[in-house]
């Protein structure tokens, strides 16, 4: 119990580490020649990844310190010390998931043991398994079925900031399933919007300009070997790693730090144990994303997803970003003929889950039936509820008569032109 840093090598002791283990321990410090082989890998591998470096930096110092995420939790420091659990989103293809698994490689290499399905960690059972089987980083890939269920949520935020991930009886004896490990997800979703979440998960986008071409992934993938774990060039890591591990045995004060603050000052003293400049962009960290970027995000995508929707339907190309008319080539003709195209669109049912409805008020509306959350989900969009993207957009829903009475989700025609072309205004006087 007097250990500061129990289960560090894996297991889970009740004595000091070292007194029951050999696994990871180091007999004399790391030779430094090691150590600036790591640190040169961390640069040559920063040059496959130009401009998500922050992106970078903080998944490496995030894996690098993973195994002392228990630790730091015995300590019971506040929430903002601890090391959150991280959430790769965005785009395939760009990058997310190869960088989470480069961080597997200080304290060992990528397993069905440490890099899993989300079908292996969607229920309370398989979550706890998961997680108390040792103090390694651990990858969830594709979560999304995990986070469409409440209870699972409600018990990751536990984990993140306590020791224990669950209780159960086993016969007559109350056993407690220990949270060691901690984790990275990889998903092309974003994180529900929860602010319990938020607060325990650092959230890193990707984006469609960060996807990597064919010839990027294959000079990758030759150059370190990422397809043979066994002899992956990034096994290099693990002196870095053991200097870590050095550090902290000699000087356990320095876990009641911040992660953050924790991880820098890892690669600082191993900078000045090599006796050379530390990179400022390795001490850099990417900004987590917030639950209003989330909302910008969501409904930009939206806007874009319906614009590409009426532009297939029409033969003519009626946006092009936030561009004005004179600007737009090829495109719009002006204000009456682009009104009277994209009125068309709906009014003769090409899109079949819009519906263009007359009130009684004299102004046309737009009505999306169920039928939106099939065509997101084909187009690989967020797939949500009809009735959560009215409340994300600030539309109205409600029941309509189309001719029978239909749950859906409705705008103003004239509303709905200006959401999809930020310069409709500039267009009536064109």
């Amino acid at each position: 119990q007097d250990n500061p840093f129990p289960a560090v090598c894996g297991a889970v002791c009740n004595k000091r580490c070292e007194d029951r283990c050999t696994r990871g321990k180091i007999d004399k410090p790391v030779a430094i020649d090691e150590i600036k082989k790591s640190l040169d890998l961390i640069e040559d591998i920063k040059s496959f990844f130009e401009g998500q470096e922050a992106k970078l930096a903080t998944t490496l110092k995030h894996a690098l310190i993973a195994p002392f995420g228990f630790a730091k939790k015995q300590m019971n420091l506040p929430l903002e010390q601890l090391i959150p659990y991280l959430y790769h989103y965005g785009k395939a293809g760009s990058g997310k998931t190869t960088i989470a698994r480069i961080g597997t490689y200080f304290w060992g290499e990528p397993s069905s043991e440490n890099d899993i399905g989300g079908s292996e960690f969607d229920t309370i059972a398989r979550l706890g398994a998961q997680v108390s089987k040792s103090t390694f980083l651990l990858i969830v890939n594709e979560p999304d079925t995990v986070f469409k269920r409440p209870t699972l949520t409600e018990t990751m935020k536990t984990c993140v900031e306590r020791t224990n991930a669950r209780r159960r009886f086993e016969g007559k004896t109350f056993q407690t399933i220990l949270s060691l490990a901690t984790v990275q997800f990889t998903s092309n979703h974003a994180l529900p919007n929860d602010e319990g979440l938020a607060r325990r998960f650092l959230q890193i986008l990707y984006s469609h300009s960060e996807k990597k071409t064919d010839d990027e992934k294959e000079a990758f993938m030759k150059k370190y070997r990422i397809d043979q774990p066994a002899v992956c060039k990034f096994h290099d890591l693990k002196p870095l790693a053991n200097f870590c591990l050095d550090y902290i045995r000699g000087n356990p004060e320095v876990l009641r730090l911040g992660w953050k603050e924790l991880a820098n000052k890892i690669i600082i003293q191993a900078c000045i144990r090599c006796q050379r400049n530390v990179p400022e962009w390795l001490l850099g960290y990417v900004e987590s994303v917030t639950l209003d970027d989330l909302d910008d995000e969501e409904t930009e995508e939206l806007r874009m997803f319906f614009v590409d929707e009426i532009n297939s339907k029409t033969g003519k190309v009626y946006a092009d970003e936030y561009e004005s008319p004179e600007d737009i080539t090829g495109g719009v003709k002006g204000y009456d003929a682009f009104h009277k195209r994209v009125f068309d669109v709906i009014n003769e049912r090409q899109i079949p889950y819009m519906v263009m409805h007359h009130a009684k008020n004299g102004y046309d509306y737009v009505c999306f039936t169920m039928g939106l959350k099939k065509a997101l989900h084909n187009a690989n969009q967020a797939c949500y509820n009809v009735k959560s993207i009215a409340e994300l957009l600030g539309w109205e829903y409600k029941t309509v008569k189309l001719p029978k009475p239909t749950m859906v989700m409705v705008i103003r025609f004239d509303k709905f032109l200006q959401f999809l072309y930020p310069n409709y205004d500039e267009m009536e006087d064109f």
